[in-house]
């Protein structure tokens, strides 16, 4: 069969593609990012797609040509600078389940997510909900799935955040003490369950809930992977919701510039919705049953680079607000009187003249601002990165040629500069694409 997958490079789109392929299907892997995806996926027949764009169904009708089925693996937790609830689960879901079915695609597989009902009464879950229920209304061989928390090698988004809330030294702050109840269902048995129901026997016109075999709270979870990844027993701090809200509209803000993170208010508008649900009704629809997250860890034990991963994943993330708020800082302090006065004298070593050191100096102040802000929220972290790391060298440049004794001065004000450009650049390593 020739299937095509949107969003084929993502965490639970890259392993579907993979699996259908090792089925014998042809791929067809769509995404925004071709040259991403072929570098993740080499060996994959790539198609572009958008559906922040591609909203009306002539778009897509020409792509589907020879297409059997169609496995949707897009979707957003909180809308983007970028990316709005509103096209990435409906409009463009809607174009192209309405043009699969005028081009004779008779099997669609939608990947949705537990909780995502319209009384919900959040965006997300409103807007998978519509795009859900249009498929469903459709003559074509639909079927929903809907999987609770999913876990696999690797992470992503809210498994990588509790993994990371697992790897901090001596405790583990989860929010309300880990209350909230999941299923959790390894990547595996997603897998497996869509390349059963690709098929044009297996059963359609249903809705699943793809769960693991017993439900478990986040409390649960959290020291599970922890025992996982190796690390000592730890105490849970349980914080407060009203305490962690505040602290989630930083990650509303900087995830509306495009950060990927699920330290969102919108995760625990979801987990308070509720994660479980029977796994009968999927294990009967594909003949796999699930297993318990400890046996599928179990035979999957966690290596250096989880390890790592977890113990790094939020210092890093800390380390780059902290140089933003760094750069930030730098240049309001420049941009106060007293201050400006004495660095434009100082400046003036150099052999410019008053004005001009003054101009510099509020340029420079203007500047380092400018660079710390996007740190702040993570955007562009690569492109800033590299004009901080720049204008770095260019003071150590400057101030060697003409104040090379500030090489020894006791408070290091260039030497500090050296840990800062490494520092920036462990910041940028971690900025990968999703």
């Amino acid at each position: 069969m020739r299937v095509l997958v949107t969003g084929a490079y993502g965490f639970i789109g890259q392993h579907i593609a993979i699996g259908l392929k090792r089925a014998g299907h042809d791929v067809v892997a769509c995404g925004r990012d071709l040259v991403l995806g072929r570098r993740l996926l080499p060996g994959f027949e790539w198609q572009f797609c958008d559906f922040n764009k591609d909203v009306d169904e002539a778009v897509w009708v020409p792509g589907l040509g020879g297409v059997d089925a169609i496995v949707n693996c897009i979707g957003i937790l909180q809308p983007t600078l970028r990316d709005s609830h509103e096209r990435a689960h409906v409009a463009g879901p809607v174009a192209l389940f309405g043009a699969a079915r005028k081009a004779g695609v008779r099997r669609i597989v939608q990947i949705s997510a537990l909780g995502a009902e319209a009384e919900a009464g959040t965006e997300y879950s409103g807007s998978k909900s519509a795009g859900d229920d249009f498929l469903k209304s459709l003559d074509v061989d639909w079927v929903v799935l809907k999987p609770s928390l999913v876990y696999g090698r690797g992470s992503y988004g809210g498994t990588t955040l509790v993994r990371s809330l697992a790897g901090l030294p001596g405790f583990v702050p989860l929010v309300d003490g880990g209350k909230h109840m999941f299923q959790p269902v390894s990547m595996d048995y997603l897998v497996a369950a869509v390349v059963r129901l690709v098929e044009p026997d297996a059963p359609a016109r249903v809705e699943l809930a793809v769960t693991g075999p017993e439900p478990k709270s986040m409390r649960e979870i959290a020291l599970l992977l922890r025992r996982w990844l190796g690390f000592p027993a730890a105490h849970v701090l349980s914080v407060p919701a009203w305490v962690a809200r505040p602290a989630l509209f930083l990650g509303d803000v900087a995830g509306w510039f495009g950060l990927p993170t699920a330290f969102r208010s919108s995760s625990i508008r979801q987990m308070e919705l509720g994660n479980t649900s029977s796994s009968e009704a999927i294990a009967a629809a594909t003949g796999v049953v699930p297993r318990r997250m400890e046996d599928e860890l179990a035979d999957t034990p966690s290596t250096l680079q989880d390890r790592l991963h977890a113990r790094s994943a939020l210092a890093v993330a800390a380390l780059r607000v902290v140089l933003g708020l760094f750069w930030v800082t730098t240049g309001v302090i420049s941009l106060m009187p007293s201050v400006n006065a004495a660095a434009a004298s100082f400046v003036g070593a150099t052999g410019l003249d008053e004005g001009a050191s003054r101009t510099l100096v509020t340029a420079g102040a203007f500047a380092d601002m400018l660079l710390g802000l996007p740190f702040l929220v993570g955007w562009r972290v690569r492109l800033f990165g590299t004009l901080q790391i720049a204008l770095s060298l260019s003071y150590l440049v400057v101030l060697s040629i003409f104040l090379p004794l500030l090489w020894f001065d006791p408070f290091g004000p260039l030497l500090k500069v050296v840990p800062i450009i490494f520092a920036t650049l462990i910041v940028m390593a971690w900025a990968e694409p999703r």
